[in-house]
């Protein structure tokens, strides 16, 4: 049995069902890849009951108990698995579990009078920190007029992205777009930018980093496992909208190091991180604990 357990009502339902799978000596493996307890530092002017007093530790202390009922919790990063450890979930284990299919999310030649594209693709919500990203975009824009920004996605924040966008002739907003129909959105870009700072590991950053695109994003989060600065893309402090814009214009402007970044983020792709390298983790796991049910 396989969960992701975070995404059944907060796991709690399925941490019934787990208990019943093991009188009947059904292993079961979750993969934690949403941190949906941080977000609702996010959300307090959205969901009346994210302000209760205590109830991030409260929602912890359940999201705990829910992923210690399961045989294996999957981790993705070690940022993440130091951070789970902490929490007290007792059943960790480390590899990379989320891939990329390097078919198809790969380089492409641009044309060479392409304008200059800017882009984001994830959820239009506060845990993404739009107010963050729509900041540092408008002073890109005033700094370097002309540049294209591609915002791909939707959510709780996108009237108001919308709305910002009508001052901004260059920006487009295509909504949420087909997983087949993503990869032109990557190879068409010269920069990928997030401003999220709760990512476990974000898979947009892995697909612009094989489509050969520097990211720029916060120094936080799993995104500190992915993305080295100076390597395959630029850090930068977290929830500073200035040093974000800064680091984009220093890659606007300096061709040869967006490019040298790009390569460089094609390159570390390598074998563990394709869906193939992810899938024989997993199996490798459910073999054995598989195994240890058969042998009890």
């Amino acid at each position: 049995h396989v969960e992701c357990a975070d995404r059944i009502a907060l796991g709690y339902l399925g941490r019934v069902g787990v208990g019943l799978g093991r009188r009947q000596r059904i292993p079961a493996t979750a993969i934690f890849q949403t941190n949906y307890v941080e977000y609702l530092h996010d959300y307090k002017n959205d969901v009346p009951w994210a302000k209760v007093p205590g109830i991030v530790p409260i929602m912890r202390v359940f999201t705990t108990w829910v992923y210690n009922g399961y045989d294996v919790t999957m981790v993705t990063t070690p940022h993440m698995q130091e951070k789970l450890s902490r929490w007290g979930i007792r059943n960790l284990r480390l590899d990379q579990f989320i891939g990329v299919d390097e078919q198809t999310f790969h380089p492409v030649e641009r044309p060479k009078d392409a304008p200059l594209t800017l882009t984001y693709i994830g959820r239009f919500t506060a845990d993404k920190q739009t107010e963050i990203l729509m900041q540092a975009l408008a002073i890109v824009d005033k700094e370097v007029p002309g540049c294209r920004f591609v915002l791909v996605g939707d959510g709780m924040d996108r009237e108001k992205m919308e709305a910002w966008a009508k001052n901004y002739p260059g920006t487009v907003m295509p909504g949420r777009i087909p997983y087949a129909d993503l990869p032109p959105y990557y190879q068409n870009s010269d920069i990928f930018v997030t401003a999220s700072t709760r990512e476990v590991r974000p898979l947009t950053v892995q697909e612009a980093m094989a489509c050969g695109v520097p990211v720029v994003a916060p120094a936080a989060g799993g995104i500190l496992d992915q993305v080295q600065d100076g390597v395959n893309g630029l850090l930068v402090a977290p929830y500073d909208a200035q040093a974000l814009a800064e680091a984009l214009l220093r890659l606007i402007r300096d061709p040869d190091l967006r490019h040298r970044l790009g390569r460089g983020g094609r390159a570390g792709i390598g074998a563990i991180g394709t869906w193939e390298y992810a899938a024989r983790a997993m199996l490798r796991i459910w073999e054995e604990i598989a195994e240890k049910k058969k042998d009890k």
